[in-house]
């Protein structure tokens, strides 16, 4: 047994932790890297718009092709072999992707790049919820607020390197021994789970409010695509920013996310638990949003960027708190059920998005939007009841 004496529990859990950071830290990393090598890949490979959409939409299918069979993987052998070997996976297929020439061979890994991505992200997230229940506080926030981080310093590293002159090759290898390497060798012996028997059935479907959750999370995701791909080009149609200070809100967004999950323990105890975390999030990130689309001009328009992400940010991490600590759905399934269901909102949001704006206009398609987050406020004040047996570990 793992757990000897009493001053070993605290030590060891802690340890845990680390290591599930480690994790999040890692796939946050590798998902953002990608996005500077798009633009050599597509001048590599000489790709137009209709290509290159191709080629970028194997990533997504690989995500979410692998997220629901890695809760059966996780019963089956464990959320920690299954993080160990689709985090080598996924080290191993990142440099391919700087240096590959044929199309069809960069969809291919591109396709197991996205899965290894999708697979890492449900296997942390179980490991995550494994090692909050052991921990007795709320963690989730700040094991998610890793993958933020992973994702600024991902992207990050990438353009510095790639701006001081180092070839895209030894760029990308690079991100292999120096992060995800030494990464993968202080997690992988404080990764623990042993799957219990209700986990190891494979055929077990999701249902009811494991169903509702995922919902929850898809229009969170939606929201959060949104800002991503179509918040520079409505601040350049809308608020009169120029090309090079467009993109500034995205930025002031994703720091925000990080910065409310780092405090996220503390917000939700402050707040009075989970339910009006979320109830309060979805509210504000609402404010945020009529902040920078209709009130305030020019750069005032951050603010809203600022609270928009800010509202946003713990709402995810407490859908999987609510995902793990329900009892009608096995963990791992759960939280690979909300996790595709979720992720389903990141790939098809864009796309959503797109199709309203060229129907109607760009603006009406962020009120589209503002009402998706006005019907989750709407939700949470439902969900989040002892009735379904969601209470927090730190409210109501």
């Amino acid at each position: 047994m793992w757990l000897k004496t009493r001053h070993e529990f605290p030590r060891k859990v802690k340890k845990q932790q680390y290591a599930a950071m480690s994790v999040f830290f890692l796939v946050g990393f590798f998902y953002a890297a990608w996005a500077p090598l798009i633009p050599y890949a597509s001048d590599r490979l000489f790709l137009d718009e209709a290509s290159l959409s191709i080629m970028l939409l194997c990533f997504g299918l690989g995500s979410i092709i692998t997220m629901p069979i890695t809760g059966v993987l996780a019963g089956r052998f464990s959320c920690h072999r299954v993080i160990l070997v689709a985090s080598a996976l996924l080290a191993a297929s990142f440099p391919l992707l700087a240096i590959l020439d044929h199309f069809i061979l960069m969809c291919v890994v591109l396709l197991l790049f996205g899965g290894c991505v999708g697979a890492v992200d449900v296997a942390a997230n179980i490991q995550a919820s494994i090692v909050q229940k052991k921990s007795h506080v709320v963690m989730m926030p700040v094991f998610h607020a890793f993958y933020s981080i992973g994702s600024l310093t991902g992207s990050g590293y990438l353009i510095f390197l790639l701006w001081i002159g180092l070839p895209v090759s030894w760029a990308a290898f690079s991100c292999v021994l120096f992060i995800a390497a030494p990464l993968l060798l202080f997690s992988h012996s404080f990764l623990h789970h042993i799957p219990t028997r209700e986990e190891r059935k494979t055929a077990v479907f999701p249902r009811g409010i494991v169903i509702v959750l995922g919902l929850m999370c898809f229009i969170v995701y939606l929201a959060e695509g949104v800002i991503a791909n179509w918040s520079a080009l409505y601040m350049l149609q809308y608020k009169g920013f120029e090309k090079s200070y467009a993109a500034l809100g995205y930025s002031v967004f994703v720091a925000a996310v990080a910065l409310g999950r780092l405090s996220g323990e503390g917000l939700i105890r402050t707040l009075g638990g989970i339910g009006r975390a979320v109830f309060i999030g979805s509210v504000t990130a609402v404010g945020g949003m009529l902040l920078f689309m209709e009130i305030l001009p020019g750069f005032w328009a951050m603010a809203g960027y600022f609270l928009l992400g800010f509202g946003v940010s713990n709402i995810v991490p407490i859908i999987f708190i609510a995902a793990g600590s329900q009892l009608r759905v096995p963990l791992n399934a759960a939280i690979a059920a909300v996790t595709t269901i979720g992720y389903s909102g990141t790939v098809l949001g864009p796309v959503i998005i797109g199709l309203i704006a060229h129907g109607s206009s760009l603006q009406t398609a962020f009120w589209f939007n503002i009402t998706l987050l006005v019907l989750l406020a709407g939700i949470a004040r439902v969900v989040f009841r002892p009735v379904y047996g969601l209470v927090g570990p730190t409210g109501k």
